[in-house]
């Protein structure tokens, strides 16, 4: 890992109470030291001051918000183009709140030895009435994805979409570029399994908990 250079870039729109949530229980659930760059995308345009508040809390950069809101797509597209150079990239909005200790280190090897990898996820909890009624994102289509070990590691495999829920992604994915569409995420996806080999995965057991809560309501467009 440490010929690896792992960037964190994070997503916010003023946020204030959500962000400080997410980036304290991120560091108090990875070891810092793998982290070589810290880069914030502020797009939140109404307040000049959250921006002064953003250059306190150490990033390595913050691209700062344009004349209009980028939206979720333009956001996402700048955030991955100012960490291109990485090898892996940690992808994180700013209303995630993690609940244990996640090892990239033991992620970013299973990345290495399996490039079929478009990203490693984390699993949220249930959000929406179905995924509520199934138990949760992955009980809900639960036969379209795959249990796989290697060397102690534990993930689940699938094709049913890339995920922009906290996960550590690898530099060939991050070179795709994010389209700047509307339901980005959705294009992406379709762009993505064009290759038959390309998988997504989610980080542990299928029995696991979720390693992360979403706190917050998505508002924003281009998803």
């Amino acid at each position: 890992m440490s010929r690896r250079r792992l960037a964190l870039v994070v997503f916010t729109d003023g946020r204030r109470d959500c962000l400080q949530r997410t980036l304290a229980s991120f560091d108090l659930s990875v070891d810092p030291a793998l982290i070589d760059r810290r880069v914030v995308v502020n797009d939140c345009v109404e307040s000049p001051e959250y921006g002064y508040w953003l250059d306190t809390l150490g990033f390595d950069e913050q691209i700062r918000p344009l004349d209009a809101r980028r939206g979720f797509a333009g956001a996402v597209a700048t955030g991955w183009e100012a960490v291109a150079d990485a090898d892996y990239v940690f992808h994180l909005e700013d209303d995630f709140v993690f609940q244990r200790h996640v090892d990239l280190k033991l992620m970013a090897e299973v990345l290495d030895g399996h490039p079929e990898l478009a990203q490693m996820a984390l699993k949220r909890q249930p959000c929406n009435d179905d995924e509520l009624r199934a138990g949760g994102v992955v009980e809900l289509r639960s036969t379209d994805f795959m249990d796989c070990v290697d060397h102690g590691a534990w993930w689940l495999e699938h094709r049913c979409f890339f995920t922009t829920n906290p996960s550590l992604i690898p530099s060939a994915t991050i070179a795709r570029g994010w389209p700047r569409v509307e339901r980005s995420e959705g294009v992406f996806s379709l762009s993505l399994f064009e290759d038959l080999n390309a998988v997504c995965g989610y980080w542990g057991r299928r029995s696991d908990p979720p390693w992360v809560h979403h706190v917050g309501t998505r508002v924003g467009t281009g998803y």
